[in-house]
């Protein structure tokens, strides 16, 4: 199985410097920050939060699928993040930036997931705006939100173990009947 997976707000999130939510700056929650150059040629700082239990989860996740990242976020920012994440380059098999995504009359931005060049009966986005998965909707593992709360447990709790049971399936897209067993359990961890 290939488990696509979203950047910002899925596996971490990230403020300008400026920004950062007081709560946030005075918690424990880890952090580091990144400096890139935009578009304007200026540079920007941001203060990044990784999701909590983000490395175990991707450690945990590559002994049984197959990890891409695809962010709606430009290659000066996504890439060093993704180096924090991913430091000796061995999770993830490939990397897709806001160029690969694609414009639709509902939406910007969107994730299709023909891009990445992999079976899609075998294939799952997971992300937080379903929007993203737009055009292969079947394909779609939804996560809440993470806007940096410490407590966060949905990677290891949730999101693991749903993606675990999804690995085992012939077809990820288009078993409903097989996915029905897991659904009920990992709705409820959504909430």
């Amino acid at each position: 199985m290939t488990v696509v997976l979203d950047l910002d707000e899925t596996l971490v999130c990230a403020y300008s410097r400026s920004k950062v939510p007081a709560d946030l700056l005075y918690s424990n929650a880890t952090s580091f920050e990144v400096s890139y150059v935009l578009g304007n040629g200026r540079m920007s700082d941001v203060v990044v939060f990784p999701r909590p239990g983000v490395q175990a989860f991707l450690e945990s996740l590559a002994t049984f699928a197959e990890l891409i990242v695809f962010t709606a976020g430009h290659a000066g920012y996504a890439q060093p993040v993704i180096d924090m994440l991913d430091p000796d380059s061995r999770l993830f098999a490939a990397k897709l930036y806001r160029p690969e995504t694609v414009r639709t009359h509902m939406q910007d931005y969107v994730k299709d997931l023909r891009r990445v060049g992999r079976c899609l009966s075998r294939t799952v986005l997971v992300d937080n705006d379903p929007f993203s998965g737009l055009l292969q909707p079947c394909n779609v593992v939804p996560a809440n939100p993470f806007y940096g709360d410490p407590s966060d447990r949905q990677l290891m709790h949730n999101l693991l173990p749903f993606l675990r049971g999804l690995s085992v399936l012939s077809d990820t897209a288009t078993a409903p009947r097989e996915k029905s067993a897991f659904l009920p359990r990992f709705r409820a961890g959504l909430k």
